[in-house]
């Protein structure tokens, strides 16, 4: 069944230094930067009319990236958190959890 509102989606594309892509390649790799996929979820709030984003999430951004990106990344995350009521970071790597005041372990 389609459903009404999803007929008239036309799917994002994404300019970049190295050409033209589909959201998708920013949105699904585990090793996709974080600054992109910050700004997409940001362009994709203003599209929607909404006025903030609520949270953000990330899956295993950490994994994938030496001592000095992590820290970058880290240090990007802190710079923002104002902007989020919250952010999400799923990761097995153990030191990151040491860098924030809550953290949840399953």
């Amino acid at each position: 069944m389609i459903n009404d509102s999803t007929k008239d989606f036309t799917p994002l594309e994404v300019s970049y230094m190295k050409g033209i892509a589909s959201i998708q390649k920013f949105l699904i790799k585990q090793n996709a930067k974080v600054a992109p996929r910050i700004a997409i979820s940001k362009t994709l709030t203003e599209l929607s009319g909404a006025s903030s984003i609520g949270f953000l999430a990330f899956d295993e951004v950490f994994g994938s990236q030496d001592e000095a990106r992590r820290m970058e990344i880290l240090e990007a995350f802190h710079t923002i958190k104002e902007q989020y009521r919250q952010i999400f970071l799923i990761s097995h790597e153990m030191e990151i959890k040491e860098m924030f005041e809550r953290v949840v372990e399953l």
